[in-house]
């Protein structure tokens, strides 16, 4: 869902309950949004988006504020139920249904704004450890690596700058 879409007014909170097993996130919400457009207080096209907010809680929003308004008062609690193909098993999916506020909207846009963010520096530490790499590679491609047997010993001696004379170039 987007956010600039979305009139928290017109919404509602589907919670699943805690012992329902989601495996098919597309297929369920798609169970949720008949549940209500096959109900008495809505209809087709009367949902105009829905979205996970995460893996047991939906956002649905309706073209009316009306069928909001009457499913919070009759279907606060209440079990989808279908049969499952190919096995014609039954299936009951207990929900709670509870108002979307504009306090939970901005939460979620605040909650938005964090994962972009955490995703963004995710990227840039990515991004600074590549670096880093491509570094170590530069330093260590023109060292002597002392690991290997046999190695030799080196003395540097410096015959440019003196403690006691001039600094000499050449």
């Amino acid at each position: 869902m987007t956010s600039s879409s979305r009139s928290p007014v017109s919404c509602i909170r589907v919670t699943l309950e805690p012992n329902v097993k989601v495996t098919d996130k597309r297929f369920t919400m798609q169970r949720l949004t008949q549940h209500f457009v096959n109900s008495a207080y809505a209809g087709p096209d009367k949902i105009s988006e829905a979205g996970w907010l995460d893996g047991r809680t939906a956002v649905l929003r309706f073209t009316e504020q009306k069928l909001v308004d009457d499913i919070l008062q009759h279907k606060r609690n209440t079990v989808i139920k279908y049969s499952r193909y190919p096995d014609s098993k039954h299936v009951e999916i207990p929900v709670k249904v509870d108002p979307w506020t504009e306090e939970m909207e901005e939460q979620r846009k605040k909650d938005q704004r964090n994962m972009a963010e955490n995703r963004r520096l995710l990227d840039m530490n990515r991004s600074l450890m590549a670096e880093l790499e491509d570094l170590k590679s530069q330093v260590y491609s023109n060292s002597y690596e002392m690991r290997h047997t046999p190695h030799g010993l080196v003395i540097i001696i410096n015959n440019v700058e003196f403690e006691e004379l001039e600094t000499r170039e050449g």
